[in-house]
């Protein structure tokens, strides 16, 4: 079986505050108001989302924040089981 990842704690903690200072530093409503532009979007199957993801990111919005609004338009995919 593969080795299991392991995060060293220091490191976590780090990242944790690097990320804080982020949400407290941005715009909460820049990002709200690109995240719903981006899931409108999303649900226009000819619309080219990388707009949408790039001004999304440009107000921080972090990964699963855009995940979250593309995971509420398009689910979750699960593989069947095969026996």
């Amino acid at each position: 079986s593969p080795p299991i990842l392991r995060i060293d704690p220091a490191t976590e903690s780090r990242q944790r505050e690097r990320l804080e200072t982020i949400r407290r530093n941005r715009s909460a409503a820049d990002v709200a108001q690109t995240l719903a532009v981006l899931g409108q979007q999303a649900r226009d199957p000819v619309r080219n989302l990388m707009p949408a993801l790039i001004a999304a990111v440009h107000t921080h919005a972090t990964l699963g924040e855009i995940t979250a609004v593309l995971e509420d338009v398009f689910g979750t995919y699960t593989e069947a089981a095969t026996a």
